[in-house]
Formats: C-alpha cells, structure tokens, sequence
C-alpha cells in the first residue's frame, strides 16, 4: 500500500513538473502566436487568428532561415552523431593512452561558456587577427570568414559539431555501458571482433539508445540560437539566421512577441515531426 503511494506520489509529481514548466508555456506560447502581443499590450494584445502564421510562410526570410536550418541539421547532425560514436567507441574500449586525459579534454568544449569561447575563437579568426594572418601568409590572399556566406556557414557548422559532439560521446558511452560484458565475451569467443562485432552483436542492443541520442542531437541543432548568435549574430546579413535566431531577434530585440511565438511554434512541430520520422523509422526496423 504504501510503495503504491509513493508511486503515485512520484507520478504526479513528474506530472506536475511538465505541466507547470513545459505544458503552460506550449500553451501560451500557441496563444500568443494568435495575438500581435507586444511589450505596449502585454495585457490586452488584439486576437489575430492565423494571420502571422500567413506573414510567417509567404515571408522570402522565413523561407531562407528555414533552408538554412535544415541545411545545419543535414550537415551538423550526422557530422556529430558519427563523431560521438567514434569517440565513445575508443574511450569505452579500456585500450586507449592517457584515458582521463582524452576523456576531460573531450568534457572541455561542453562546460565552457559558449559565449567566452565564441569571443576568442572570433578574435582568433578576425581580420588582423593571429589565424587570419597565419592563414593569409599559408594561403597568400587574406581570409574573410565573417563577412563571406560560405566561410560563415562553415565557421558556424564546425563550432557547432565541436560544442555538440561531446554530449553526443558522453550519450553514446553511457549506451555502450549498457550491453552486457558477458555478452560480448561471448561473442568473441564465437570469432567476433572489431567492425563485426559492433555490427551484428553490440548495434542491435543499443540502436534504441542510439536514436535518443541522434533525436537529442537534432533538437540542439535546430534550437542552437546562443551559439548561433555568439559566433556569427546570424550574419553576414542573415546568412546563418535559422529559425531560432529569428524568434529570438523578432521577440527579445523588436519585441514582436506574436510573431515570435508563431515562429517557436513552427519549430515545436518540427522537432515533433522529425522525432516521430525516426522512432516510426527504427520502430520498422
């Protein structure tokens, strides 16, 4: 009777959590995309039905930070994925040189200040900056990152795999702890080593986990608005603006909170879709 309670107990308050910090904001965050709520009527915003919705998907920006969102999910994310499992593969083997050392210099991206490190890594690269003129003397012409589209993106893309990837390992070791040790002694003694034996014995056991991961590692991409806004600011123009940014510069900058609140909508979905592609994808698999 009493572990019932406890159970019930757990239960509602994990009920509660989501209801209070996911469920009302999803909520609100849909209403006020139906308003043009601003900081002038934040208590009396005029109701607008779907016409910013309307604005949203006939707008040519909105339809740019929408390709450039996929385009960093299309290459960031299989980019990250790859890496975390690579990483995990070699630090949950027992056979690597100095472990500790590789394992904190791998935690090292994800506890530093995203910010701090944008900050250094764009004095690093800036024109007259040490790597500028590194790269200018290397290369013999000058290298502007910041101000050309595919130098930006491909600054971007790189700073975002190298923020990413460690969580990415740090997921992909806790599913590889998973699989049992006898099982793979087992396996071995059977003549199942190296690419085969992740193929045939140790995939099956963790593909489930391993969707998590790829799910957790699209989510940060399509919401990555503080790296974005670090790195680049969503420039040259809005060149690297994807649809977080752009929520981000219509509500905390212009104060367009319906506008903003319909983009953030946009992008829920999305998350939800995708997630739902590759669970009913591994499902019937």
């Amino acid at each position: 009777m009493l572990k019932s309670i406890r159970s019930h107990c757990g239960l509602a308050i994990l009920l509660s959590y989501y209801l209070i910090f996911i469920g009302v904001p999803a909520i609100s965050l849909f209403y006020f995309s139906l308003t043009d709520i601003t900081v002038s009527n934040l208590t009396n915003p005029t109701f607008l039905g779907l016409t910013n919705y309307v604005k949203m998907v006939s707008e040519e920006r909105f339809v740019y930070n929408l390709l450039f969102t996929f385009e960093l999910v299309a290459y960031v994310v299989p980019i990250t994925f790859l890496m975390g499992l690579v990483f995990a593969l070699f630090l949950n083997s027992g056979k690597l040189f100095l472990k500790p050392i590789a394992s904190l210099l791998l935690v090292l991206p994800w506890v530093t200040p995203i910010v701090a490190w944008a900050m250094s890594v764009r004095y690093l690269f800036a024109p007259g900056g040490p790597y500028s003129i590194l790269l200018e003397k290397v290369l013999g012409f000058p290298l502007r990152i910041f101000s050309d589209p595919v130098g930006s993106k491909l600054f971007l893309m790189i700073n975002l795999v190298w923020i990413s990837a460690p969580q990415a390992t740090l997921f992909t070791i806790s599913a590889l702890s998973s699989v049992p040790r006898s099982v793979i002694e087992a396996a071995r003694l059977d003549g199942a080593y190296g690419i085969s034996l992740f193929r045939h014995i140790i995939l099956p056991l963790i593909k489930e986990k391993l969707l998590i991961v790829l799910i957790l590692i699209i989510t940060f991409t399509i919401m990555a608005a503080e790296a974005i806004l670090a790195f680049t600011g969503g420039g040259p123009g809005f060149v690297t603006e994807t649809l977080a940014v752009r929520m981000y510069t219509e509500g905390r900058m212009f104060h367009n909170f319906g506008y903003a609140s319909s983009i953030g909508v946009f992008l829920l979905i999305i998350a939800f879709i995708l997630g739902l592609m590759l669970l009913l994808l591994a499902k019937e698999r």
